[in-house]
């Protein structure tokens, strides 16, 4: 059911009032063929892809702008997009750029456009916070090959997964955004397959097919199946973008949890783009509670995975047992023993560490009483619920913060008002910049974890050959647990769905392949 097509798109979002649920007859298009709806539950911020890395901006920029790679839906390897050859290593990469790519000012996308762009991400005033996730950090250099259309790309320090790491990073901007990088808060400035027609801040993003495009990903150009306009919508909630497709007002639903999908009347074309690990962050920080190995071993033994995902999914995640899903290279999922064994494992770990338990239950150790501060960074709000009513009936202080978005991304990045924080990443590669490195704010290790000898392990496995000794990134992670350094709960899987269009292909990267898109 998911033909692989190509031609255009255009996306609109509004805020909209909650319908009643229709669960009888199957939705028909929100509107005439060459139309297409995509409901999203968030809320959209710019069309700077270096400095936008939420939900709804991104699934804006797949359909206005190109990255260096692509990836294959099916394999999950790197294809061309804007690039049409490459070579990367842990240390270095090096790109040929494709000829004749335009912008949608009708401008020339060139191999010096690629450099601006880099050399922008790590701009020292400014630095994109999505560098350290995509270059290994601050400190690479680019410039442009003696040919004149190609760059290459030495890392500061070697970078792990690099190929992949690159296909993740932001997608590309046109010279003229990046001439005026103050527009790109209302303008895109791309080489995607559609440009902007309308935008209704923070709503309504309405979308217009291209005249020419035939660089997307691996090689794919417009074709006659694609919609010719694309609306994106974002919304508040699951419910109200579920009852939205079901009365026929939008096409497809964005859906972060993907069992929602089963809410949706008719035949459904589904693509999963992305998975993800929801996990309890320990803070590290010297202070708090959760610096002590022995505290942190028990909140996770004291933690079911099997419950949590009941609880959050009623059964539809994944239990997670390692640092990346199970289908994610060299993961070690299957090969690693995490703390498990419920209350009385719990506290055999607190009584052989210096605990002591009051006869009312509530837990101390030198006289002073185990407080936890749990804060909700980005999980399920039920999951973080549950959470907190556990380890109040296991006998910690437990408090919750309820800030919500960018509140609860600064209050996590301060590191200064939380213990334990239930929060999620993209479960492709290791998120080693959140478990190793700097410390927020100079780095993304919002936890401030130290482990040394995992550390090693890293750089170890990093220099190795091409860096893609899969048995010694398992030996790192399993040196990572040991140390109980945070708690892999549950995996989830979004997923977009549509009983009007063929969607295609999706990925991590992309979300949705516009090309691939098509009318039934």
């Amino acid at each position: 059911m998911n033909a692989t097509t190509r031609r255009g798109v255009a996306l609109l979002a509004s805020g909209a009032t909650i319908l009643a649920l229709t669960a009888c007859t199957p939705a028909t298009s929100s509107s005439a063929d060459d139309s297409f709806t995509l409901a999203v539950p968030a809320t959209f911020t710019s069309f700077d892809p270096a400095y936008a890395g939420d939900l709804a901006s991104r699934v804006v920029h797949t359909f206005l702008y190109d990255k260096l790679l692509g990836e294959d839906p099916e394999t999950g390897e790197a294809v061309s997009n804007l690039a049409t050859s490459w070579t990367v290593t842990p240390t270095s990469a090096h790109f040929e750029i494709a000829d004749g790519i335009t912008c949608s000012d009708g401008s020339a996308f060139t191999a010096e456009t690629v450099v601006r762009n880099l050399e922008r991400m790590q701009d020292p005033e400014k630095p994109s916070p999505l560098v350290g996730s995509s270059f290994g950090g601050l400190g690479y250099t680019a410039s442009v090959g003696e040919n004149g259309t190609s760059v290459d790309i030495e890392f500061g320090s070697p970078v792990a997964f690099a190929e992949r790491k690159i296909a993740e990073a932001p997608s590309m901007v046109c010279d003229a955004g990046l001439d005026d990088p103050a527009a790109l808060e209302t303008e895109a400035f791309g080489t995607g397959p559609y440009t902007l027609k309308k935008a209704s801040t923070g709503s309504n993003y309405e979308l217009e097919i291209r005249d020419e495009y035939d660089w997307g990903i691996d090689g794919a150009s417009l074709n006659d199946e694609m919609p010719a306009t694309v609306t994106v919508r974002m919304l508040d909630s699951p419910d109200t973008i579920i009852n939205l497709v079901n009365s026929g007002e939008a096409d497809a639903a964005y859906l972060s949890d993907g069992g929602d999908a089963s809410r949706i009347t008719g035949d459904l074309s589904t693509v999963t783009p992305s998975a993800a690990v929801s996990a309890l962050f320990f803070n590290h920080r010297a202070g708090t509670p959760t610096a002590d190995v022995a505290l942190r071993q028990a909140i996770s033994e004291l933690v079911d995975r099997e419950e949590f995902s009941q609880v959050v999914s009623q059964g539809a995640g994944t239990v997670a047992d390692s640092l990346t899903s199970s289908g994610a290279r060299c993961s070690a999922s299957g090969e690693i023993e995490l703390p498990s064994g419920g209350a009385d494992a719990a506290t055999d770990t607190l009584l052989a560490a210096g605990y002591t338990q009051s006869d009312s239950g509530a837990w101390s150790k030198d006289g002073a009483p185990v407080a936890i501060r749990l804060i909700n960074g980005g999980g399920e709000v039920v999951g973080a619920e549950w959470i907190q009513s556990l380890l109040s009936d296991f006998g910690f202080d437990t408090v919750l913060d309820t800030q919500t978005g960018n509140d609860a991304v600064a209050a996590l990045l301060a590191g200064t008002t939380w213990d334990v924080a239930l929060s999620g990443y993209a479960a492709a590669t290791p998120p080693l910049s959140l478990v190793s490195g700097a410390a927020s704010p100079e780095g993304r290790n919002f936890s401030a974890i130290d482990n040394a000898d995992y550390n090693v392990a890293v750089q170890t496995a990093l220099t190795t050959g091409d860096g893609a000794d899969c048995g010694l990134w398992q030996e790192s992670e399993e040196i990572f647990f040991e140390g109980s350094e945070l708690s892999p709960l549950m995996l989830t899987e979004a997923t977009i769905a549509s009983p009007t269009w063929d969607l295609g292909a999706g990925t991590s990267t992309f979300f949705l392949i516009p090309t691939s898109i098509s009318a039934r």
